[in-house]
C-alpha cells in the first residue's frame, strides 16, 4: 500500500489504520452518548454533597479573585484548614465533605506558609501537624505538558477532596490573558482532572489595576468568569494596623454561581504576631462577623444608605447625627442602619463632645484607611 499525508487532528498520517486508529480515540474522548445513559450515571452516584454549605459545591470548579495584598491567601488558607479538618470555613459555613487537601502555594515561602497556617489551625483549635494536608511551594504550569502530567499523578494519588492553586498568575504563565478561549484552554487540563477524581478546585486570581467595574468584573483578563463554576469577588473595605503591629481589616465577599444563590457576607479579619520584630514568633489570626444589622432598614435601600453616609461624612465632617440624617436624606431605619454599621466596622467614628454637645461623625483618619 501507499503511504499518503492526511491530516486529521493536527497530525500526519501514514496510513489509513493509522487514521482509523486516531479516529477511534479521538471519539472516544468525546464521548458521545444517549442521554438516558447519562441520566442512569448520575442516579447511580452518591447524592451530591458541599465543600462549604452552601457556597461551595463539592465537585466544582472556581475563583476567589480580590485586589494585590488583600489576603486572599488568609481566605484560601482558612479554606485548607477548614476543608481538611471537617469545620466550617470563615467559621460559617460547614465543609461537610472533609478530607484530604492538596495546596499549592507558590507566593511568600514555606516559613510564611508554615506560620500563616499555624495560625488559621489555631483559631479553629486543631494542631496543623495532624491535618492532612499536603503541600507544594510551587505552583504546576498549566501549559506544560510535564507539568501537567505530574499535577494529574498527584490528584490521582491523594484523592483530595480540594485542590487549591494560589496565586494562578504563576500557573498560567504563557496564556494570552486578554483571550477568553487561551485562558480556558490553560485551566481545562486542571479542571478535567479534578472532576475525575471528585475533588473541588480553587484557583487565586488578582483584580485588575484598572479599578473599574465591581464583583467578578474585576477580575484580571478574560475568561475567568466564564470558567469558573463558582465566583468569589473579594473586598476590602477598610484596614488599620495598630501601634502594637495589630492589623484589622473589614472583609466583603460576593458569590455568584451556576448552582448557588448570589450572596454577600462581611467580616472582621485581625492577624497579629506575638513580637512584631520577631518574624519567628507565632502570628495569631481571629474573625468576626461585620455583616450588617438591618433592624426596619429596607435592605434594597441599605447599600445606597451606606454610599451617601461616607459620602457627606466624607465631604462633610464634624455632623451630630440629625445633621447627618438630614444631609443623608431617606428614611431614618434605612440611614440609622447605615450608621450603626459603619460605625461597628470602624469606617467612621464618633466623638462625644460632652455632655449636652452633640456626637461627632467622621470619616477615620491615620487609625483608618478607607479603601476604595
Amino acid at each position: 500500500m501507499s503511504t499518503y499525508t492526511d491530516r486529521l487532528n493536527g497530525a500526519r498520517v501514514a496510513d489509513a489504520q493509522a487514521a482509523e486508529d486516531i479516529l477511534t480515540a479521538a471519539r472516544k474522548g468525546l464521548n458521545v452518548r444517549p442521554v438516558r445513559e447519562l441520566a442512569e450515571e448520575v442516579d447511580a452516584t452518591p447524592p451530591p454533597q458541599w465543600l462549604a454549605q452552601p457556597v461551595w459545591p463539592a465537585d466544582s470548579y472556581g475563583v476567589i479573585g480580590g485586589a494585590h495584598k488583600a489576603g486572599k491567601s488568609w481566605l484560601v488558607d482558612d479554606l485548607t484548614v477548614a476543608a481538611s479538618a471537617g469545620l466550617a470555613w470563615l467559621d460559617k459555613w460547614p465543609c461537610t465533605r472533609s478530607g484530604t487537601v492538596l495546596l499549592f502555594a507558590g507566593e511568600g515561602g514555606k516559613r510564611k506558609l508554615v506560620r500563616r497556617l499555624r495560625a488559621v489551625a489555631a483559631q479553629k483549635g486543631v494542631r496543623l501537624e495532624d491535618l492532612p494536608i499536603y503541600v507544594s511551594e510551587r505552583v504546576p504550569h498549566l501549559r506544560q505538558a510535564d507539568q501537567i502530567l505530574a499535577f494529574q499523578a498527584e490528584v490521582e494519588e491523594l484523592r483530595p477532596v480540594l485542590v487549591v492553586i494560589d496565586p494562578a498568575y504563576l500557573a498560567v504563565r504563557g496564556t494570552q490573558m486578554s483571550s477568553l478561549v487561551d485562558v480556558g484552554e490553560t485551566l481545562e487540563a486542571a479542571q478535567h482532572t479534578c472532576q475525575a477524581a471528585g475533588a473541588a478546585l480553587v484557583v487565586s486570581h488578582h483584580f485588575n489595576q484598572s479599578g473599574t467595574g465591581t464583583g467578578a468584573e474585576r477580575f484580571s483578563g478574560a475568561g475567568w468568569a466564564e470558567w469558573g463554576r463558582v465566583i468569589v469577588a473579594m473586598t476590602v473595605t477598610a484596614a488599620s494596623t495598630n501601634e502594637a503591629g495589630r492589623s484589622s481589616a473589614i472583609v466583603r465577599l460576593e458569590f455568584r454561581g451556576d448552582e448557588i444563590g448570589d450572596q454577600v457576607h462581611e467580616y472582621r479579619r485581625e492577624v497579629w504576631a506575638d513580637d512584631p520584630d520577631d518574624l519567628g514568633s507565632p502570628m495569631h489570626y481571629e474573625l468576626a462577623d461585620a455583616g450588617p444589622n438591618l433592624k426596619g432598614a429596607r435592605p434594597d435601600k441599605f447599600e445606597a444608605a451606606v454610599d451617601k453616609v461616607l459620602e457627606v461624612v466624607g465631604n462633610t465632617g464634624g455632623l451630630g447625627l440629625r445633621e447627618l440624617r438630614a444631609k443623608v436624606g431617606g428614611r431614618a431605619a434605612d440611614v440609622d442602619a447605615a450608621i450603626e454599621h459603619l460605625l461597628r466596622t470602624s469606617r467612621i467614628e464618633v466623638e462625644d463632645q460632652g455632655k449636652g454637645k452633640p456626637k461627632r461623625h467622621w470619616v477615620p483618619g491615620r487609625s483608618l484607611r478607607v479603601v476604595k
